[in-house]
């Protein structure tokens, strides 16, 4: 029988290749996981000899499968069963098996037209595109945008909650954005509005790149001119320590003229006792 594995890889390894599967057993394995997808049993080897196009005996299909197993892309619920793919198996199989067939043109016809519909959102369009894509795949439809750097019209604050508040954000291309962002407790509505009023005067037609990088160097700025300022306004404190420093003493008052006053006034008084004196003796 014809080798199944490539040597130069490892019979369990976690990785595997496209190499290491001959036509056979992708052949196998294409069926197990496309029986698996649509019943979401196991599948036996009797079933899988009928549904492949090379003619195989169910011995040799359960030789190929035990491969399969072994390389971990398969695996038997219990003893008895079937085999099913294993989480290795259908991502292998999305990347190297699944064949992507390409849309009719009546179907692109009809998708473009939808999509380029006047008069729809941008959120509109891209529903029906995946509407439209889910109905052709018969699966979930997922569509998604690219990350463009629009520039920005409009933004407008509403409260939700007294800590949240959304930001809506119109591109002038139509776009809009909603964005919830946490607010201080008790901010008045007035100050939303008194936000919006100056964002929407300072970033009108920048990105929000370029919007957050002009903030940025204003708040900068504010900051540097309001630390220019206190240090404007501080005293120096060379001067401060000589206007704190004592006066010039005051010369002492001369108190002699009084002490001249005090002993002419006594004088009187000491004459007028002698005489006093005088008149007693006498």
């Amino acid at each position: 029988m014809e080798r199944l594995l490539s040597h130069d890889v490892p019979i369990g390894a976690t990785q595997v290749s496209l190499a290491q599967l001959n036509e056979r057993s992708r052949d196998i394995f294409r069926q197990i996981v496309e029986s698996y997808l649509a019943t979401g049993e196991p599948v036996g080897s009797r079933n899988i000899s009928r549904l492949i196009t090379t003619p195989l005996s169910p011995a040799s299909v359960r030789n190929v499968m035990s491969d399969l197993e072994q390389l971990g892309l398969i695996y038997a619920p219990h003893t008895s069963a079937g085999r099913l793919p294993t989480e290795l198996g259908l991502r292998f199989f999305v990347d190297a098996l699944m064949e992507i067939g390409d849309l009719g043109e009546s179907d692109r016809r009809e998708m473009e037209a939808k999509v380029a519909a006047a008069g729809k959102s941008l959120d509109a369009v891209l529903n029906e595109a995946s509407g439209m894509l889910s109905g052709l795949t018969r699966a979930a439809g997922v569509v998604l945008t690219a990350k463009s750097n629009v520039r920005l019209k409009h933004i407008e604050f509403v409260r939700l909650e007294p800590e949240r508040a959304m930001v809506i954000l119109v591109a002038d291309d139509g776009q809009v954005e909603n964005r919830i962002i946490s607010v201080p407790m008790g901010l008045p509505a007035a100050s939303l509005t008194e936000a919006a009023n100056f964002l929407n005067a300072h970033v009108r037609g920048r990105t929000l790149a370029e919007a957050k990088a002009e903030m940025d160097a204003a708040a900068k700025a504010a900051r540097q001119k309001v630390k220019t300022t206190q240090h404007a306004s501080k005293p120096d404190p060379a001067i401060a320590k000589k206007d704190e420093s004592p006066g010039p003493t005051a010369p002492a008052a001369d108190t002699t003229p009084s002490l001249f006053a005090a002993q002419q006034n006594a004088e009187p008084t000491t004459q007028a006792a002698g005489e006093e004196e005088g008149e007693a003796t006498s």
